[in-house]
């Protein structure tokens, strides 16, 4: 419980990122749950363009290797939402 009011207290409980009224909400969302396995010299890493977004969806979803699951979490407009961000930064 006192896990879900942490949540809850960052914006980010059943994350939501498919808000329009704060943009800013995928890039907290990745820097809070992604970023330090995904980042390294400010830049996104371990993302497999090659794969479709379904794919990518489904290993959020359940995790692989180090990886936890994050199913209980985002819906899968959020996660598209996310593995774009992730897509159009990696580039950069």
């Amino acid at each position: 419980m006192n896990y879900l009011i942490l949540l809850l207290s960052f914006g980010i409980a059943n994350a939501g990122i498919d808000r329009e009224d704060d943009p800013e909400l995928v890039k907290r969302v990745y820097n809070n749950y992604c970023s330090s396995c995904h980042t390294k010299e400010n830049k996104i890493v371990k993302i497999d363009k090659e794969k479709e977004d379904s794919e990518m969806i489904i290993t959020i979803r359940s995790g692989t290797g180090g990886m936890p699951t994050y199913s209980w979490l985002f819906t899968d407009d959020d996660l598209k939402k996310l593995i774009e961000y992730m897509r159009i930064n990696s580039e950069k």
